[in-house]
C-alpha cells in the first residue's frame, strides 16, 4: 500500500503534542488476558486429564 501524499513520513517517531493518556489495564488488554488464561487452563487440563476413547 502507497503512503498518502502529503503526509510526513516520521519513521515511527510520535510527534510531540498530546499525548493520549493510557490506562494501566485497558479493557481491550483485560480481554486478551482473560482468553489467554482460559486458553491456557484448558490445555493444561487437556494435557493432566486427556478423553479417554
Amino acid at each position: 500500500m502507497a503512503p498518502r501524499r502529503g503526509r510526513l513520513d516520521l519513521g515511527g517517531i510520535r510527534p510531540a503534542g498530546p499525548q493520549e493518556e493510557k490506562t494501566l489495564m485497558d479493557a481491550e488488554n483485560v480481554v486478551g488476558l482473560f482468553i489467554a488464561l482460559a486458553l491456557l487452563g484448558y490445555l493444561v487440563t487437556a494435557l493432566i486429564k486427556p478423553e479417554k476413547v
